[in-house]
């Protein structure tokens, strides 16, 4: 279940930092995702080190 993280149509993931960590996990549903020159297939949940006013958007790339 995840409540601090959404999507903006069906191509944009948003997950934004909600502590004062800088590590942030991301929950990705199904699909490619990129984020800077990334790729992450979900389904999976996967952590990442971010600045504090960073904010991770991950766009759905085309394929399977």
């Amino acid at each position: 279940q995840v409540n601090d993280e959404f999507l903006i149509g069906s191509n944009l993931l948003v997950a934004p930092m909600v502590t004062n960590n800088d590590t942030r996990t991301v929950a990705f549903p199904k699909g490619k995702w990129k984020y800077k020159n990334e790729i992450v297939k979900g389904p999976i949940t996967k952590s990442f080190t971010v600045a504090l006013d960073e904010l991770l958007i991950f766009e759905k790339q085309a394929g399977k």
